[in-house]
């Protein structure tokens, strides 16, 4: 892979040396034939200025065969294996066959397996601000799903406190761009069963932040984008809030999509005592202390977000671990360098490079990347994800917070009548390292 990255183009430079070298006593019209378009301007000899220019020349060869060397490195990390710094935890699981004997029996449920969710929307909150901190906003809270209905109605603060049952996890889900109000209801439904198919044995309290994303009339694309961008990181200060809200026994997930992970990086970012564009929340959070894990699917951050010095690098204080889901086959992800001059990648297209994980340091032991561009594809929205049972049995451990080291006693408590199955390829083994 490194000899057909820079090999063809150093063994012509080679080439050109050499035939300077061999060819040094030819006239200027001989080497003007020799080596076209690259020594056109080369003079007769005796001309004032030839050996500055032949000195220019040389060095001109110099700095491009540097940055061929510096080049390749980079470009052969994208498709050869990925190396010990840079290796996946564990693979996403291959999809299981069905089995005809249990194909009708349905998931075995221990807790109350009916539709019941909350969507709380920030989309009648402020969207800017010029002060130097976010005061609360102005949630509006709603319930899908009771004992008679499914349908959504609206409900209060007090009555999704209530509902919290003592030591069950908490997961936000948070969309991207481009998505309404009908999208998110629909969305959020599908992301509900999607996730409790996974697991119908273990609890977990769902709830779905949405934020005013709908499409922008912009001049040109990418500012509409950038707009986005912004609101999206804003809207971490609500999420923030909406974390501090809940008791510190509730361990916390979060799923972010596209620039949901924004949100959810500039919300950990705020809890870990950080600052995003200047501005702070102005009350601390009610509850503090909680355990924290986040999930970044099609993440449009830049990959180095996270290091000491840049943008959200107090994100990783308050987190146990960080799920990275990467996809190389993203078209939208593709195109994300592009959105300002010497734009950077994004974190789901490249993971964490090597000059990320150095700078990480100890940090490195809260990060877990999937490759997950065999089932994705080519897709960036949030369906492509939904749509693969895998992917959510391997985020289990991340969001239902089920592996053994979620117990201060060292083991997980099992049922009585649940019998160990052996490992097998279609399970994932739990690789999550906990500080």
């Amino acid at each position: 892979m490194r000899n057909s990255l820079h090999g063809p183009s150093m063994s012509f430079l080679c080439e050109e040396l050499i035939t300077r070298q061999r060819h040094s006593k030819c006239s200027s019209r001989q080497r003007l034939i020799l080596m076209p378009g690259i020594w056109s301007n080369q003079t007769k000899r005796g001309t004032p200025g030839t050996g500055s220019r032949r000195l220019i020349r040389t060095g001109s060869l110099a700095i491009v065969a540097l940055l061929l060397c510096w080049m390749a490195p980079s470009r052969a990390s994208c498709q050869t294996a990925p190396t010990p710094l840079t290796e996946l935890r564990f693979k996403v699981p291959a999809p299981v066959p069905e089995d005809s004997s249990s194909k009708n029996d349905g998931p075995v449920c221990r807790y109350d397996c009916r539709t019941n969710y909350w969507i709380i929307s920030t989309r009648q909150c402020p969207q800017t601000s010029r002060q130097c901190c976010i005061g609360p906003c102005n949630f509006r809270c709603y319930r899908v799903g009771s004992r008679r209905s499914n349908k959504h109605h609206s409900c209060d603060w007090n009555e999704f406190a209530k509902s919290l049952e003592p030591g069950v996890p908490v997961c936000f889900v948070i969309h991207g761009s481009f998505v309404n109000w009908a999208s998110a209801r629909q969305d959020s439904h599908r992301t509900y069963q999607w996730l409790r198919a996974a697991a119908p044995d273990k609890p977990l309290h769902v709830v779905f932040l949405t934020w005013p994303s709908e499409y922008l009339i912009r001049i040109l694309p990418h500012v509409t984008i950038a707009t986005l961008g912004k609101r999206s990181a804003f809207n971490g200060f609500y999420l923030a809030q909406l974390i501090g809200r809940i008791p510190p026994q509730h361990p916390v997930s979060l799923l972010g999509h596209s620039h949901g992970v924004r949100t959810t990086l500039a919300a950990m970012h705020l809890l870990g005592g950080g600052r995003v564009e200047g501005r702070t929340l102005c009350r601390k959070p009610k509850y503090h202390g909680h355990r924290l894990r986040a999930v970044l699917a099609a993440a449009a951050v830049d990959h180095h977000w996270l290091n000491p010095g840049k943008r959200y690098d107090r994100a990783l204080c308050p987190l146990e671990a960080l799920v990275n889901l990467r996809n190389r086959l993203d078209p939208a992800l593709w195109i994300y360098p592009l959105r300002r001059p010497f734009g950077h990648l994004a974190l789901s297209h490249s993971g964490f490079l090597r000059s990320d994980r150095r700078r990480l340091g100890a940090a490195n032991a809260k990060l877990v990347e999937f490759d997950v561009s065999r089932f994705v594809g080519q897709g960036h929205m949030w369906p492509n994800y939904y749509n693969r049972p895998e992917i959510a049995k391997a985020l289990i451990p991340y969001l239902y917070f089920s592996d053994e080291s979620c117990y201060p006693t060292g083991s997980a408590p099992a049922p009585a009548e649940d019998k160990v199955q052996p490992k097998t390829q279609t399970q994932s083994p739990v690789d999550f390292v906990r500080e």
